[in-house]
């Protein structure tokens, strides 16, 4: 483990830098297990899930195209969330958000739909 403030390798039981004197903190170690972490996982890049995003886009869009794009915001979604459970795919944060937005974009234009379809039944008396 190395010091953050002036480089000199300290032991990792140490509290103090023996060198400047500064306090070894919790940063320190999280800096060795996120090097020790890169350097045991293989290089590749995690891919992001390309649906995950769509399934995001297509949720924001939803709230002005009559619900229509929430179906597939829905299910791009759902597949996004099913890519990145295993950890090939990243931006699962975006499949989940997807999700949220398209069913209550849905919700909201089903209850709309709902509104103004009663508003019409009572509208007009039957004979």
């Amino acid at each position: 483990m190395f010091c953050r403030f002036c480089g000199h390798e300290v032991h990792p039981s140490y509290n103090v830098c023996p060198s400047c004197g500064h306090a070894l903190n919790d940063v320190n170690k999280k800096q060795d297990n996120k090097s020790s972490n890169f350097s045991k996982s293989n290089s590749t890049p995690v891919r992001s899930s390309r649906m995950a995003i769509a399934g995001f886009v297509l949720g924001l869009i939803s709230y002005f195209s009559y619900g229509f794009l929430g179906i597939l915001g829905l299910i791009f979604s759902i597949i996004g969330m099913n890519q990145t459970k295993d950890g090939k795919y990243s931006k699962r944060g975006f499949a989940i958000a997807g999700v949220v937005l398209s069913s209550v974009s849905l919700a909201i234009w089903i209850l709309i739909f709902i509104f103004y379809f009663f508003i019409f039944l009572t509208s007009y008396k039957v004979v």
